[in-house]
């Protein structure tokens, strides 16, 4: 039994003197943690890791010369052969270049000169066109290919064209608004759109015409661009300030009746092609204008 004792005594010194210098040894540890240490580098500054890494080396494969190409014939031409193609390229017709239109003068009316000037238009230049010429060689075309072809069954009637039979100036009353651009000019292609949705025909004296039931010029459309005529092959590459309606009484309905059409159609082409009405002066078409015009209907030669 002494001897057990003074092992567990012995043990339990071992124990203390071990927990002892353990608990000594612990501050000194945390204040290693105290020194001083390197600033943080700064945020807008990443660390160089290039030498980290590398990125492995990319082999391309070997790329072998083509087999070359094997030559094409060579075609030979005798002296005959040769001179029949010549004289077969210098029989070829010559392009032929459409002649250009007569002027048309309105009968009783000074032209569409006199009638642009009776409505007061205000006219500007035109804009330039920027057309691509191509030159085309002539080519003979065998009988069977030139031939035109038939046309389908169902291809689309053809407008007819609408009868313009004004009356003279002085046995006349010409009624008239204006359609004007509030920023960049009309489109050549939206008025050629909005005016055929209204039922209007390019006809005699190159301007926009609407029949009446009877076939007779109802409302007539001009541009206040100069000269005031449209041009049916270049129309949707043009640029245009604006455009004046107007209506020649006596006409194929009562001068009311004519007047009221007349700025029905104004108000939707407006709405159309996003433009503002103006009267036959440029002033803002007020109701007491156009309770002006419709009076001046009323009182219109029959």
């Amino acid at each position: 039994m002494p001897e057990l004792r003074l092992t567990l005594l012995a043990a339990g010194l071992v124990f203390l003197i071990g927990l002892t210098v353990w608990e000594l040894r612990r501050p000194h540890q945390a204040r290693g943690n105290d020194l001083p240490r390197p600033p943080p580098e700064p945020p807008d500054r990443a660390p160089d890791r290039s030498a980290d890494w590398e990125l492995p080396a990319l082999e391309l494969p070997r790329m072998s010369a083509r087999d070359p190409e094997a030559q094409l014939p060579v075609i030979e031409l005798d002296a005959e052969e040769f001179a029949a193609l010549e004289a077969q390229a210098e029989s070829a017709p010559p392009a032929m270049t459409p002649a250009a239109p007569a002027a048309a003068v309105a009968p009783g009316m000074g032209g569409m000169d006199g009638l642009l000037s009776e409505l007061g238009a205000n006219q500007v230049p035109d804009p330039p066109i920027f057309e691509e010429s191509f030159a085309v060689e002539s080519v003979t075309v065998p009988a069977a290919v030139a031939a035109p072809l038939p046309a389908p069954a169902s291809a689309p009637p053809v407008a007819t064209a609408v009868i313009v039979d004004w009356p003279a100036a002085e046995a006349s009353e010409v009624l008239a608004v204006r359609l004007v651009s509030m920023g960049e000019r009309f489109s050549g292609r939206a008025v050629r759109m909005a005016l055929a949705s209204e039922g209007f025909v390019l006809g005699k004296f190159s301007i926009f015409h609407k029949p009446a039931a009877d076939g007779r010029a109802l409302l007539s459309i001009a541009s206040l661009t100069k000269p005031g005529t449209f041009d049916r092959q270049s129309i949707d590459l043009q640029r245009y300030s604006g455009l004046n309606l107007f209506t020649v009484l006596p006409g194929p309905m009562p001068g009311p009746e004519a007047v009221d059409e007349l700025l029905a159609c104004a108000q939707v082409l407006s709405q159309r092609l996003r433009g503002t009405l103006q009267d036959e002066q440029g002033a803002p078409l007020t109701p007491s204008r156009t309770a002006v015009m419709r009076n001046a209907a009323a009182a219109a030669p029959t």
